[in-house]
């Protein structure tokens, strides 16, 4: 199958939805592969900084490849980064995780020590803001590729992440296509060929901006700028 592209202007948007808007606990789950150090490249983003409506964001540390999370609930800011740098043109899992005032990070199914962590209690905060991957609303324009991108309502555990990175997938084991019984609220995976993308678990289409499609690191995926994405969701262990 494929993945998506992204190339420094190409980008996904997904139409602000009920579905993409998790209230207390949230897990994002994807195969990343970076190719470029630009500044706070993003990987995906829910809101916006004009306006103060960002409600949940994975991007590039500065121009590290560190990855930092940020988020907002009841008017405070939530963040939490990676000690770890990912090398650029190596493929990467990765899960992040909140729950009350619990951040965590997972990078190929092994908890990550945080470099710092900001915590803030509450629900998230929404505004009628798309979500984008590749980009948050025209700026930090991500370049490298993205696979198997999943959102969860609920918190993975880490058993749960290790499960994922094993799987290969980001929404695989044990290899069912049920993620909704998992808590999955969107699937992306980005195996088109050409042309807008689908969610897997709902209705919500990925309106295409240039992005172009290959093969990922399952199936296919999509490339930002020079490279390549592809996303779906995980089905876990019950056991």
């Amino acid at each position: 199958n494929n993945c998506a592209i992204y190339n420094g202007s190409a980008y996904h948007t997904v139409a602000d939805h009920s579905t993409i808007k998790p209230t207390s606990d949230i897990s994002i789950s994807l195969w990343v592969n970076i190719t470029s150090t630009s500044s706070y490249q993003m990987l995906l983003a829910k809101g916006e900084n004009a306006g103060d409506t960002r409600s949940y964001e994975i991007r590039c540390y500065g121009t590290t490849t560190q990855i930092e999370v940020q988020m907002k609930a009841s008017g405070s800011y939530i963040a939490f980064r990676s000690t770890q740098a990912l090398t650029t043109g190596v493929w990467y899992h990765l899960v992040v995780t909140r729950t009350g005032t619990t951040n965590a990070m997972y990078i190929n199914g092994i908890q990550e020590t945080l470099a710092s962590n900001t915590t803030a209690s509450g629900n998230l905060d929404y505004s009628t803001d798309a979500l984008w991957f590749g980009q948050r609303n025209g700026s930090l324009r991500f370049n490298g590729k993205l696979d198997e991108i999943s959102l969860f309502n609920v918190a993975l555990t880490a058993d749960n992440a290790k499960e994922l990175f094993n799987s290969g997938r980001a929404n695989a084991y044990p290899h069912t296509d049920t993620p909704s019984l998992y808590g999955g609220v969107g699937y992306y995976k980005f195996d088109e060929s050409s042309g807008n993308a689908s969610d897997s678990i709902q209705s919500n289409t990925l309106t295409n901006t240039s992005c172009t499609y290959a093969t990922g690191k399952v199936n296919n995926g999509v490339t930002f700028g020079t490279k390549m994405l592809s996303s779906s969701i995980p089905a876990l262990s019950t056991g």
